[in-house]
């Protein structure tokens, strides 16, 4: 079919596998070749966004038969949308939107598309919404309330808002160009309307002391649980909440700095979900040291011994080594600690320089994957909030220009505020971020207006190199 009717597209609105279940075959080869009947399909590259994959596909054909070897080869472009389970609609619609505006850029026009689900029904009648109505082509399009409000939501949303996203060299020329229309930009977050989301658990009265601002809550559905704990009751409970970074994976996890009274919770959440790497923004609030700062002294906490192992001053941050074990439990994990002290005053202060919060997101950033380390990255400041926030935004954002040369600062951040409470909440924060990119875009822009993705390192103290 693809080769008779001239596809030169495949979109694939499916996972291979679902809930367990075998939702659609692999055909086509993660390597090398696969023939069928006729047809021979290469595989050619594969790249990773943040909610889909391209492949590049060679199609050839033997139209001569056995005794002729007559080969005719033409590309295929493979583009798999992977933030859809079947029987819902995807979770955010700007996602779904860049894809069909990355297919629409790659396509000639003549030539026809092919789109595909697991059934061929709902998710294929959804993404055809944005150009036509097939109900009347085919049966069973649009079945369920969720995706029917998805359609109206996404359109709702690109009338509203318009194409938020910029090529890497127009983030430069936005900043520069007088600030231009950001206090409009950072207006139009206030419009966005999400669903109601339930703050049940962290807002009862047996968890509100574990909270540094009641205005600051993490949402049920994505708050870091804790193993109950039988000797003490409501032990499930901590300020803190998964946060997805560019890959919508569960990357990080934002949460406020530890009260007297929940440094046990912090350092079991650490053992427990995995942590080794973290990122400290509390600046000059000295009174949350949870750990003792002498080499090789252990500070205990309950069951969980905190020693301190090395403490390396770089020009940013100070970086530190931990190991934390669990007596209870034998096991040992490992910590590096990032702190950032630089941004002091409120929490409405800007970091005095750009280039030392970008030296700290980079390093951190480029350790967990350099160490190939697991589990999420932890961000804390005084109440897991702008300054949590700010870092998780402007990670998300270098990784969007590393691989697509694009940020979408907008939608970054509108993201964010869907998974906590009080994220990028001032005008000045949001165009730091801004600012950040700008300078960002000028580190590793090289001559022939390309992105040099690694990191030009000091050799000196492991810091990039300022630009004046």
């Amino acid at each position: 079919m693809i080769w008779e009717q001239g596809v030169e597209i495949v979109i694939m609105l499916t996972n291979l596998e679902e809930y367990n279940r075998v939702k659609c075959a692999q055909y086509w080869p993660g390597a090398g070749d696969s023939t069928y009947g006729n047809a021979v399909i290469r595989f050619c590259t594969e790249k990773r966004y943040s909610d889909y994959v391209v492949r590049e596909l060679s199609i050839s054909m033997n139209k001569g038969g056995e005794e002729k070897n007559e080969t005719e080869s033409r590309t295929v472009y493979h583009y798999h949308y992977l933030q859809w389970k079947d029987f819902n609609a995807p979770e955010h619609a700007p996602g779904m939107l860049r894809f069909v505006k990355r297919i629409n850029e790659a396509s000639s026009g003549v030539a026809p598309m092919c789109v595909h689900c697991s059934a061929g029904m709902k998710e294929v009648s959804l993404f055809f919404k944005w150009f036509s109505d097939l109900r009347h082509q085919r049966n069973y399009l649009v079945q369920s309330v969720k995706q029917y409000m998805f359609v109206y939501r996404a359109i709702m949303e690109m009338a509203q808002f318009g194409d938020t996203e910029l090529k890497a060299p127009e983030i430069k020329g936005k900043w520069t160009d007088n600030n231009k229309n950001f206090d409009e930009e950072f207006n139009l977050l206030t419009k966005v309307v999400d669903d109601r989301k339930a703050l049940s658990v962290g807002s009862n009265d047996e968890n509100k002391y574990k909270n540094q601002s009641e205005h600051i809550i993490p949402f049920d559905r994505n708050r870091v649980i804790l193993t109950p704990d039988g000797l003490k009751p409501h032990s499930t409970y901590i300020n803190a909440s998964f946060i997805e970074g560019y890959h919508n994976d569960e990357s990080f996890i934002i949460t406020q700095d530890p009260l007297p009274g929940t440094m046990e919770d912090f350092w079991r959440m650490v053992t427990e979900h995995n942590i080794s790497v973290m990122v400290m923004l509390s600046g000059d609030n000295a009174s949350i040291i949870y750990w003792d700062d002498n080499i090789g002294v252990t500070k205990e906490f309950g069951s969980l011994k905190i020693t301190l192992h090395s403490k390396e001053p770089l020009t940013s941050y100070v970086k530190r080594e931990f190991s934390v074990f669990n007596s209870r439990a034998e096991e040992e994990i490992k910590l590096t600690h990032f702190e950032y002290s630089a941004w002091v005053g409120t929490e409405k202060s800007l970091p005095p320089i750009t280039h030392g919060f970008l030296d700290l997101a980079e390093h951190s950033m480029a350790y967990k994957v350099e160490a190939k380390l697991s589990g999420p990255v932890a961000v804390h400041c005084r109440y897991g909030s702008n300054r949590s926030s700010v870092y998780v935004a402007t990670c998300c954002l270098i990784q969007q220009i590393k691989i697509e040369s694009r940020a979408d600062i907008f939608t970054v951040v509108r993201k964010l505020r869907s998974q906590r409470q009080g994220m990028i909440q001032e005008l000045d924060h949001y165009k730091f971020i801004y600012r950040i990119l700008s300078d960002y875009v000028d580190l590793y822009l090289n001559k022939d207006g390309e992105y040099e993705y690694s990191v030009p390192v000091n050799s000196v103290n492991g810091t990039i190199p300022r630009v004046d």
